[in-house]
């Protein structure tokens, strides 16, 4: 694929990510409980043998238990595929990994810091440092993710062309 091209594919990805983030983040505490709910009571239907059969109360004390580490993981996995497709998107540039890899972390960080700012304006919702540190985290798995796939990548085609 040409350069250009993928430049243009992955900045699109970067810009869906953070479309995705501005969006949750602008839902009041009650619609995006709401939404993390039904998300968090559909996975313990899933991983929870048997979870229809319980009582109403056995439900909602699992999904409640569980509540918390999925709106953190929905934070690590939004700010992840951010990290993943920001390098990516570096990549299809000149320079070398050293320079790129600081500049997408910055650039996640400033994003995920200006995430939480942008919720103390939302009724309801609030700040937390936390979550700028769970999305630094995703943003530097999916930013390590993507420069192992590269590497991989062009250790695959340097091979293929000393065939």
């Amino acid at each position: 694929m040409k350069l250009k091209i993928k430049r243009y594919i992955y900045f699109t990805c970067v810009i869906i990510c953070m479309c995705a983030v501005f969006t949750f983040s602008s839902q009041n505490s009650a619609k995006s409980g709401e939404l993390s709910g039904g998300v968090t009571h559909a996975i313990a239907s899933v991983l929870v043998h048997d979870f229809d059969k319980l009582s109403l109360s056995e439900q909602t004390e699992i999904v409640v238990s569980m509540h918390f580490y999925i709106r953190k993981a929905a934070h690590f996995t939004i700010f992840m595929t951010l990290g993943f497709f920001s390098f990516l998107t570096a990549s299809t540039y000149k320079g070398s990994d050293k320079i790129k890899i600081p500049v997408v972390l910055l650039f996640c960080l400033l994003y995920a810091s200006s995430d939480e700012i942008h919720q103390l304006f939302i009724p309801g919702r609030s700040g937390q440092f936390r979550d700028v540190c769970i999305d630094f985290c995703g943003s530097l798995t999916g930013t390590l993710a993507a420069l192992l796939l590269t590497e991989l990548i062009r250790r695959i085609i340097k091979k293929k062309s000393k065939r």
